[in-house]
């Protein structure tokens, strides 16, 4: 037990969310597991959506008009001096809060190395969550030298994401932690196939639509479900039409449930009978590590993260190409034994490993 007379180390984290994503769900899970400890508060863009789930987990939350690179040119040109700005406002946030820690959610944020080159002297850790080759390599060698030359520590959420950082010593490994909500193990025994994704371009929703079509053929009464949100961002937006389109052409309209964005994933993960994951790129994957703790079998590609969570033959399949996915699909339909072999492993496997507890120690020792 904590000494209740002890002050507690005062902590702000800066996430970059302006909706929900496994980068923010992983943060503010974190935080309390670790709120015995640590006192967390919260800094968002000030259009994030994401503002009331920090209130509700019940930790003070800060906005402030946060701006990233992007592909407009006349866009960026603001990136530098907003970035001054910000900086400067920060500096005096950390001041009036008498913060002890910056925990910055993600490598591209360059808040904390601002602040500390504008004279602040407040210690800061950064997590890396984006594999550093998703971005061109002039930027990510531009961010990666801020933060080894200043940040205290850089939590890598994958052994993935640790050999792309390279030969640095503050660098230590952190899997996100799974889901603390107490389920008791159910048989899958649904003839739905579980989607989780936002509708982002890379995610693979359109690898997903090309298998099942060609497997649903043989098990036409089996359905292909989305979930997921756009994030508010038109060509998130686009991309969704874009997949319902593909959809209709295939003929699978009444095959595929197109869900929003569920305020209960357990639910969904559980109505299915096993999960998928086409993404190009994972850092590590909460889809993936959230079906395996809901006791699901997981099918995904080659990406990077979701190799070091699934166990290929244990608990679902690792596919180098479509026509693994496929197969991989066919023989979990087609038996149901199997399916719930990998899936009860997969339920116990998720308890080890990423357990609470085994996480909590990793990020408190550190």
């Amino acid at each position: 037990m904590v000494d209740p007379r002890m002050k507690k180390t005062r902590v702000l984290v800066i996430d970059n969310s302006r909706d929900v994503t496994g980068a923010f769900v992983s943060i503010v899970r974190s935080c309390s597991s670790l709120s015995e400890r640590f006192e967390f508060e919260i800094l968002l863009p000030s259009t994030s959506a994401c503002v009331d789930r920090v209130v509700a987990a019940g930790f003070a939350v800060h906005k402030l008009q946060m701006r990233e690179l992007t592909r407009n040119i006349w866009h960026n040109l603001l990136y530098i001096p907003h970035l001054l700005i910000n900086s400067r406002r920060l500096i005096r946030l950390l001041s009036s809060r008498s913060i002890d820690l910056v925990v910055s959610n993600d490598f591209y944020n360059m808040l904390p190395p601002m602040c500390q080159i504008m004279g602040d002297r407040t210690p800061y850790i950064t997590y890396v969550r984006f594999r550093p080759s998703h971005f061109p390599r002039w930027l990510t060698q531009i961010w990666l030298q801020a933060h080894h030359t200043r940040a205290k520590l850089l939590i890598a959420v994958s052994q993935v994401v640790r050999r792309e950082l390279g030969d640095n010593r503050n660098v230590i490994v952190v899997n996100n932690e799974a889901p603390e909500v107490h389920v008791t193990y159910s048989q899958p025994s649904s003839n739905v196939i579980l989607y989780p994704a936002n509708y982002i371009n890379g995610k693979g929703q359109e690898v997903a639509l090309r298998t099942f079509a060609k497997v649903q053929f043989d098990f036409p009464e089996w359905k292909l479900r989305f979930v997921g949100g756009t994030l508010g961002l038109r060509k998130n937006e686009e991309f969704k039409a874009r997949l319902k389109l593909m959809a209709a052409r295939m003929g699978l309209d009444k095959s595929i449930e197109w869900r929003d964005f569920s305020d209960d994933m357990p639910r969904e993960y559980q109505e299915a009978s096993f999960v998928l994951n086409f993404s190009k790129s994972e850092s590590f994957s909460m889809t993936c590590l959230e079906a395996l703790y809901f006791g699901r079998a997981v099918i995904a590609t080659k990406s990077g993260g979701p190799e070091e969570i699934a166990d290929h033959g244990q608990s679902g399949f690792i596919a180098n190409n479509e026509v693994d996915i496929c197969n991989s699909m066919a023989l979990l339909i087609s038996s149901r034994d199997l399916l719930a072999r990998l899936s009860l492993k997969a339920y116990q496997m998720a308890r080890g490993k990423s357990s609470r507890q085994h996480i909590v120690s990793q990020l408190d020792s550190a």
